[in-house]
């Protein structure tokens, strides 16, 4: 795959992650959590085994984008899920253990490409990692089957028998396991059943909306770009495709560690400032990357940079999902988000244009001094 294929294929998902966290983030708000975060799984793992069996290339650029779809939506629905279903003092440490799970995906997942990239059992090897991937998902949405609806939502949409009845239940089974609960403590949120698009432009929630778009547009660019361009970054430096996926996988390996860091320390300091302090650290670890040349410093600063990187995701993430209230934090998530989904599109093609063009430049000059 070219470097242009590879950034319209990249593009293609980030655009269906656009999209699915606008749309699905207002569904989330309007029909529930539980029904969200178990349809949008499906959604990506039928999609998923239909790019595995793509007979072109058009057709896996049309089930990326509908797969990224599913995507999107998830992101939002995890955060607003779990954010909802967790106590506030522990609410970072439990969005971080999440993250935790999910980052085991990368390693497994790259060390699926690095052994399967070079087979032909049947088919590509590529299409047995995408079709390992949907299959996962399904196994993961029977799961999810048996959660319960979020007590927050059903409050907030008048159904306050079945929050009951849900809440009741989580605090009988933490009684048996923890002994007796701690005090009550009354909600101070406003008591709206339902929230529209136009309330997150409207007083406190329009500043907040508005350093969100900005912060995700910027943020998404150094988070999902290094993760992506790694190995086309490695192969353009003179390595194999194979020890740049080798490279690539070891520092994967470390990927679940930074969701650790997070565990420690998001609710134990002031998210905020964590989150600028982080980011710091990202750009410049992110410098000194682009300057390696030497194989094990390539591996050791990239590992450095996956740890900052999956440390400021478990941040964000819990700092997001706080920013709005029950009726609209979907919907406010979900839109903020989709801002960085299109930054990623818009970034891979400039990425992929720069990459030609520095080609090209050096074809010619090379072709200027031989003659």
């Amino acid at each position: 795959m070219t470097v242009s294929g590879l950034a319209y294929f990249l593009g293609a998902g980030f655009l269906g992650m656009f999209f699915g966290a606008q749309l699905f983030g207002r569904i989330c708000d309007k029909f529930g959590r539980r029904n969200g975060y178990v349809y949008t799984l499906l959604f990506y793992s039928i999609f998923t085994i239909c790019m595995a069996f793509s007979p072109s290339a058009l057709w896996i650029g049309i089930f990326r984008f509908l797969a990224g779809v599913g995507v999107g939506a998830e992101l939002v629905i995890v955060d607003t899920y779990t954010s909802e279903m967790t106590p506030a003092a522990k609410r970072g440490s439990y969005i971080a253990f999440g993250q935790f799970i999910t980052f085991w995906a990368i390693p497994c997942v790259t060390f699926l490409t690095y052994f399967f990239t070079p087979t032909h059992f049947l088919m590509d090897g590529w299409r047995w990692v995408v079709l390992f991937g949907a299959l996962g998902a399904i196994v993961v949405w029977w799961i999810r089957l048996g959660l319960p609806e979020s007590p927050r939502w059903l409050e907030k949409h008048g159904d306050k028998k079945a929050a009951d009845a849900i809440m009741s239940a989580i605090e009988t089974h933490v009684k048996n396991e923890r002994g007796p609960l701690p005090p009550e403590k009354k909600s101070t949120e406003a008591g709206e059943s339902s929230g529209r698009f136009a309330d997150i432009w409207r007083p406190p929630y329009r500043a907040r909306t508005v350093m969100m778009m900005v912060f995700n547009f910027f943020q998404t660019i150094g988070f999902y770009g290094f993760a992506s361009w790694v190995p086309t970054f490695l192969v353009s430096e003179g390595i194999t495709l194979i020890h740049s996926l080798l490279y690539t996988s070891i520092i994967a390996l470390i990927n679940p560690i930074g969701a650790v860091i997070g565990m420690l320390t998001s609710d134990k300091f002031e998210r905020k400032y964590m989150i600028i302090g982080v980011s710091l650290s990202v750009g410049a670890a992110g410098l000194i990357f682009s300057m390696m040349r030497i194989p094990v410093w390539i591996i050791i600063v990239g590992i450095t940079l996956t740890l900052l990187n999956n440390w400021f995701s478990t941040i964000v993430h819990a700092y997001q999902a706080e920013l709005y209230p029950t009726h609209l934090r979907a919907t406010g998530v979900g839109f903020t988000a989709s801002c960085g989904r299109i930054s990623s599109v818009i970034s891979g093609i400039v990425i992929a244009q720069l990459s030609c063009s520095i080609l090209a430049l050096s074809v010619s000059l090379s072709s200027c001094y031989l003659r």
